[in-house]
């Protein structure tokens, strides 16, 4: 969850070539499971980290994938932040996402217009 997106060490946690596996992350952003947030500072004399943080736009398929159920959840110890990270962070992108093109559309500036394409 919110983990800095280095190919070549996720490549080998799960004994893939680095390759495979950044094609299986273009894709898995494509249809939106997860989204790459572009490394940033807020000091302009500080130098940004250059890797990019990988999330789960799905906080409940991110609660899924790393065993989070409602008891474990209730444990003090428990790795919530994580998830809370997640969906602030989709909620946000959502948000600036929704007000880019009409408060409560997912659809783009070209999709919406009518079918026979008469405007």
């Amino acid at each position: 969850m919110g983990a800095l997106a280095v190919a070549e060490s996720m490549a080998n946690d799960v004994a893939m070539p680095r390759r495979t596996l950044s094609r299986y992350l273009d894709l898995l952003e494509l249809i939106f499971v997860i989204k790459r947030i572009p490394a940033w500072s807020s000091n302009l004399t500080t130098r940004a980290i250059s890797t990019p943080k990988l999330i789960v736009t799905d906080s409940g398929l991110g609660g899924r994938l790393i065993g989070m159920s409602e008891e474990r959840a209730k444990d003090p110890v428990a790795l919530v932040g994580p998830l809370l990270e997640n969906f602030a962070a989709c909620a946000t992108w959502r948000a600036g996402s929704a007000t880019a093109s009409g408060p409560g559309s997912c659809s783009t500036p070209a999709s919406s217009s009518s079918p026979s394409g008469t405007g």
